[in-house]
């Protein structure tokens, strides 16, 4: 009986480092039903492009102010928070050295547990320099396949037979 976005928001609210959560969705009337349920939730929203979702993760981020974006998609809702951190923290840790870091190239956990970290800057650059469709509809392949240019880490898992935990190393 309740929405899946809505345990996902929960979920995501156990995330240790202080973020803000932002429902990034699009303008459309169809879409007011995810408003509402972020609403209940009391987190923010965001309405933008619908199929630009470069450009949507751009404007959402420059209205909150913000300097990173941490981008968990909505078909990852039993998202872990502990690897929302460790993914955060990889990318915090760098000290503004790295531009973007995830658990996605290569992929190093389950599907379903996709965590992207990526300076605002690199955003505005794969912007302003691509009009690829993949690159504005995915947000982040422009960025992946420039690493010279944007400096990246990736976490992945390394199960330590510890039943409570995965310790996560850096690529």
């Amino acid at each position: 009986g309740v929405p899946l976005l809505a345990l996902m928001l929960e979920r995501l609210s156990h995330v240790r480092n202080d973020v803000t959560l932002v429902v990034a969705t699009t303008h459309s009337v169809d879409d007011d039903a995810i408003v509402s349920v972020a609403r209940r939730a009391d987190v923010r929203t965001f309405r933008g492009h619908a199929t630009d979702l470069l450009d949507r993760h751009i404007e959402a981020a420059l209205t909150l102010g913000a300097d990173v974006v941490v981008k968990v998609p909505s078909d990852c809702p039993l998202i872990d928070p502990e690897l929302v951190d460790d993914v955060l923290d990889v990318f915090l840790a760098a000290d503004g050295m790295l531009a973007y870091a995830s658990n996605l190239h290569p992929r190093t956990h389950a599907d379903g547990n996709d965590v992207e970290v990526m300076a605002v800057e690199a955003l505005l650059r794969a912007h302003g320099e691509t009009e690829r469709p993949i690159d504005r509809e995915h947000t982040t392949p422009y960025i992946v396949e420039h690493p010279d240019w944007f400096p990246s880490r990736n976490v992945r898992s390394r199960d330590t037979r510890d039943a409570a935990r995965f310790r996560h190393v850096v690529d």
